[in-house]
């Protein structure tokens, strides 16, 4: 059980540098055919595409994960203490609330792409449209969690630099 917890938490760390791979390899063999061998393959083009999709919003939720994302903090500069848990417990419910809105849309979009065909290879979209829903869900899922120790800390009783670090790591 703990090694599928295990497996499960590094979940995005695994499947995103394998569609990186993916990627790589189907743009590399498209390169290989066409200017050496004079035969460009018809499929890699797409290979690539939904790969480079698929890895994209799961990095998203491995920004999430380990909080690597752009963020602004101007405002956290000038603040000590609880004040800046608080405003980092803003901030992450905010992040939480965006999330599930996109998790919702990519549900809805999800379900619209059904009926479209990829062109080479003719399966479905919500192939790749799924992935927005993956990545969606992942990067709630994360984003909430952070949100739970960022609150943990704003109601303990003592509150240090060390435990605001914490948030933001």
């Amino acid at each position: 059980m703990k090694k599928l917890l295990a497996i499960l938490n590094s979940f995005e760390d695994y499947v995103a540098p394998a569609f990186f791979a993916i990627m790589c390899v189907a743009v590399a063999a498209q390169i290989f055919f066409r200017m050496v061998l004079k035969r460009p393959l018809l499929y890699t083009e797409e290979i690539a595409r939904f790969s480079y999709v698929w890895c994209v919003y799961i990095c998203i939720a491995m920004g999430e994960k380990y909080q690597d994302h752009f963020a602004v903090d101007v405002f956290v500069k000038f603040l000590k203490g609880r004040p800046n848990l608080l405003l980092h417990v803003i901030e992450k419910a905010l992040g939480s609330y965006m999330f599930a809105v996109m998790f919702f849309w990519s549900v809805k979009f999800f379900s619209f792409q059904k009926i479209l065909q990829s062109p080479a290879f003719g399966i479905s979209m919500s192939v790749v449209a799924a992935s927005m829903c993956v990545g969606f869900f992942l990067a709630f899922i994360r984003r909430g969690f952070h949100l739970v120790v960022a609150v943990k800390l704003l109601f303990k009783k003592t509150v240090s630099e060390q435990s605001v670090d914490t948030v933001k790591e």
